[in-house]
């Protein structure tokens, strides 16, 4: 149909990585091959409205003896929608109520603060992209898909993850070559324990707080550099031998950077 033509276009593709991981006292003991497999389709209407579809299947072979060749998937991978706000507006009411750009994303998608060290995940969402000027702002609200590994792995409902995320990063890129940025984030512990234990307790609530600089030193010479620090409460810890609401301080730090 015209309509499809004039304002649809439909994109697809997909992409294989094989990996090979090899252990023992001698080669060839433990060999586990694993193909990951990644399926994707995305349509965009008007040249405003994005929507996206991917999908995951994996693929793990182990050396005879040494486990079980598991299928894993078809699996639903990212789900999402995004368009920009200002530019819909512009398009169909016909006038801007912004002077750059106001782009939200919603749903099951990858978003990261920063260079991901903080946050870098797959999770439900809803985030928005603001650009006026030299300034760059993200917002995001976060809640990790139920069925995922949970990142404390001493838990005894380990396999799935009910976590809430809130945060936001500002980017200022009105320098030479330099982009300075700061990013604040918060998670909160929404795990019910199963089974439950009356002298154990898991909950992990943290903050984060990152700046970061990244651009040219020399032609063709980027760089990236971050660091972020940890604080909050949990009580994973020690509480199997004491009352179980105490809690300890959380309190890391930790740094990345990058040439390329």
């Amino acid at each position: 149909p015209s309509f499809f033509r004039e304002r649809v276009d439909f994109d697809f593709g997909g992409w294989a990585r094989p990996s090979l991981i090899s252990h023992g006292a001698h080669p060839g003991d433990q060999n586990i091959r694993d193909l990951d497999t990644r399926w994707w389709m995305q349509a965009t209407l008007d040249d405003l409205h994005k929507f996206y579809l991917r999908t995951q299947l994996r693929f793990t072979d182990y050396n005879h003896g040494a486990g079980v060749d598991t299928w894993d998937g078809m699996n639903l991978d990212q789900a999402f929608y995004e368009v920009d706000l200002n530019r819909a507006t512009g398009e169909y009411a016909g006038w801007k109520p912004f002077r750059g750009t106001w782009v939200v994303a919603t749903g099951r998608q990858f978003e990261k603060l920063g260079r991901g060290l903080a946050y870098g995940r797959v999770d439900h969402s809803v985030v928005f992209r603001v650009t006026e000027g030299n300034w760059k702002v993200k917002g995001l609200v976060a809640r990790t898909v139920h069925d995922s590994a949970d990142f404390d792995r001493s838990r005894p409902t380990r396999s799935r993850s009910d976590r809430a995320f809130w945060g936001a990063e500002v980017k200022y890129q009105g320098g030479d070559r330099h982009e300075p940025y700061l990013f604040g984030l918060t998670q909160d512990d929404q795990n019910n324990q199963r089974p439950y234990n009356e002298r154990q307790n898991f909950r992990y609530d943290s903050r984060y707080y990152g700046a970061g600089l990244s651009g040219e030193l020399f032609p063709r010479l980027r760089y990236q550099a971050e660091g972020v620090m940890e604080q909050g409460e949990s009580q994973a810890y020690n509480t199997a031998t004491q009352p179980r609401d105490l809690s300890s301080d959380i309190e890391a730090y930790a740094f990345t950077g990058a040439l390329e």
